[in-house]
């Protein structure tokens, strides 16, 4: 089993809000979506999270994306995406190259 390792700030501060929301008993289904973006050549796993309310962003989304997401695992509290495997194959069937992501000024 691969263990995937975001050292973003990001994932601390929705699991920060994720606990106030929770601990206030806010009224709406929290979670804190994961987008985990990895690399079979040896360069570090990285990613960005944020919080949804209701399937809604709700704090630290991304600004915008160049491609689609795609949902590979859901629990009680999170939300696991990789980017759309339509997005990571050319018309010819070659892998694209993939670029780094931006992360939304949170």
């Amino acid at each position: 089993m691969r263990l995937f390792k975001i050292n973003n700030a990001c994932l601390k501060k929705s699991r920060f809000v994720y606990w106030i929301c929770k601990t206030l008993r806010l009224k709406g289904d929290f979670k804190i979506n994961i987008y985990l973006k990895y690399y079979d050549d040896g360069r570090p796993d990285t990613g960005h999270a944020w919080l949804t309310r209701d399937g809604k962003d709700f704090a630290f989304a991304f600004k915008s994306l160049p491609f689609k997401l795609e949902k590979i695992g859901e629990n009680e509290k999170y939300v696991y995406w990789t980017k759309s495997r339509e997005d990571l194959v050319n018309t010819d069937g070659s892998n694209k190259t993939i670029i780094p992501i931006r992360h939304a000024k949170s």
